[in-house]
């Protein structure tokens, strides 16, 4: 049985491919990282590798098919240090080719990686009810609330979780400029209706968009891979 480490080692998480190469890999790994046993328990908590695989190049895959599906002239690099940057995509379309700077980040519920150490322990969990919580780190007793979560208070959840994470990188103003994008990922899979998007395209509009934010665009991309959200923040209503 492979050790789970060896299933995203470091140059392939930052392999340069093109978008058909990028999904082609990542759904490869997805399957491989499934009929590894010993891969449950790190890829479910995001550790090592798989935070950087599931929080970064997942993202990253979805919003360049989004984005760039079926072109052949685009590079995607996803960056494996510390810069203020996620990935590079390179257009070659034209001369000399543009780079894009991407950075990712995610509108989680704050309580997210106490559903994730739950579900590890229990198999299963109810996924959008409160987490409630006794102890510490180390004896820490944690059960999910059975509450029936509707449709307005999901998509109330959502507008504020992508709102805090804008602002997260807002105080950071100066680490970013106009070569760079930011890609806000959220929760989707509650499956939101066509008057939800509406409702969150407003919100970001009015909330979101006004933010200090020193990139050229905004996406709001749902991990599903079905919502897509592009925002100019130039006040050009340039390309996004």
């Amino acid at each position: 049985m492979p050790d789970p480490r060896s299933l995203l080692p470091d140059a392939e998480l930052a392999k340069p491919r093109t978008p058909a190469e990028l999904a082609a890999w990542v759904d490869e790994r997805i399957t491989a990282i499934a009929e590894v046993p010993d891969a449950r328990t790190p890829a479910l908590m995001h550790q090592g590798a798989f935070k950087k695989f599931y929080e970064e190049i997942y993202p990253l895959n979805l919003f360049v098919k989004h984005r760039y599906s079926g072109r052949e002239d685009i590079l995607v690099t996803p960056n494996p240090d510390n810069r203020s940057f996620d990935a590079v995509v390179r257009d070659g379309s034209v001369s000399p080719p543009l780079e894009l700077l991407v950075e990712i980040t995610q509108a989680w519920d704050p309580q997210e990686h106490l559903r994730r150490e739950y579900f590890v322990k229990n198999r299963g969990m109810a996924l959008w009810s409160p987490v409630i919580t006794s102890g510490n780190k180390r004896n820490r007793n944690t059960r999910i609330e059975l509450v029936t979560v509707d449709r307005v208070e999901h998509v109330r959840r959502e507008c504020a979780w992508i709102k805090e994470a804008a602002e997260g990188k807002a105080s950071k103003a100066d680490h970013y400029g106009p070569f760079h994008v930011l890609v806000i990922a959220f929760d989707d899979w509650w499956e939101p209706s066509d008057k939800d998007i509406a409702v969150l395209r407003a919100f970001v509009i009015d909330h979101v968009v006004p933010l200090p934010l020193t990139f050229s665009s905004l996406y709001v991309l749902g991990m599903s891979g079905r919502t897509y959200l592009p925002f100019s923040l130039t006040g050009s209503g340039g390309d996004c």
